[in-house]
């Protein structure tokens, strides 16, 4: 199983103007690099910018755990 992050699915309510933004940038960018006849690519976003990497490298990346993340936001919602 791979945890995906759904944007405005997995916070709860309507999606945002940024949450159009990005999914009309990423499928610009999917959309480009197949008419640039590049297969096998994923498209995400690193550092605010829409990148693309083999998918046999995205799949096989570590995501480290963010704990002080977690334990803040487990505080904030009691």
């Amino acid at each position: 199983v791979r945890p995906t992050c759904i944007g405005h699915v997995q916070r709860g309510g309507s999606p945002s103007m940024m949450d159009r933004m990005l999914a009309a940038q990423f499928g610009n960018k999917a959309v480009r690099l197949l008419k640039d006849g590049i297969g096998n690519r994923v498209v995400g976003i690193r550092d605010n910018k829409i990148i693309e990497m083999d998918i046999i490298e995205a799949v096989s990346m570590k995501k480290q755990f963010n704990y002080e993340l977690y334990e803040t936001l487990q505080m904030i919602s009691m």
